[in-house]
């Protein structure tokens, strides 16, 4: 800060070239009365505090912002476990839509409409249709499906269908819920 006495006592009070949020330098100065002199002052020595707290708050920031990378590390590494668990349990082949839908159904607790499926993945009526029959006993072809899942009408409404867990399904799921224990990711 520069403080310098113009003609009739009037304060200049120049400040620093600050950065803008858009990475532009800011160059502000006050042309102020001898009355509000201590009062700029004041403002500007505050300021400068707020700064230095702001830099504490900024290495503050460094480190959560360290911890949340960490954190979105061990889910990846999670993510990734929970895919190869799936993969080698049902079928290495096992396309990404139905595991999808299958990891959205666990975490829906076993139990979800379709249409609430349909929406958390995004996917469209005919995927879900045909991912859900090859993640039932038998797929759209009449063959052999994976047999974790199973759809039932929803006894309130007829176009409504109930997606639920079969118990290879539930053991599949409970296999995975273990692996997040074993992680401290969820309560036992």
């Amino acid at each position: 800060m520069i403080v310098t006495r113009g003609k009739n006592k009037a304060l200049q009070i120049d400040i620093p070239a600050q950065k803008s949020p858009t990475g532009k330098r800011i160059r502000r100065s006050a042309n102020t009365t001898d009355m509000e002199r201590a009062k700029q002052i004041e403002a500007k020595l505050l300021n400068s505090f707020k700064g230095e707290s702001s830099m504490s708050s900024h290495s503050n920031h460094d480190k959560i912002t360290s911890l949340k990378q960490s954190q979105q590390q061990v889910s990846l590494s999670l993510l990734m476990t929970a895919v190869r668990i799936v993969r080698e349990e049902v079928n290495s082949q096992l396309p990404a839509q139905t595991l999808e839908i299958f990891l959205a159904l666990v975490l829906a607790g076993g139990e979800s409409k379709m249409k609430d499926l349909r929406i958390q993945t995004g996917l469209t009526q005919p995927s879900m249709t045909r991912n859900i029959q090859a993640l039932g006993k038998k797929n759209r072809k009449g063959e052999a499906g994976y047999d974790l899942v199973e759809s039932r009408r929803d006894p309130t409404c007829d176009s409504r269908k109930i997606i639920t867990l079969t118990p290879k399904g539930l053991n599949l799921s409970n296999i995975l819920y273990g692996v997040m224990r074993v992680n401290n990711l969820v309560n036992t």
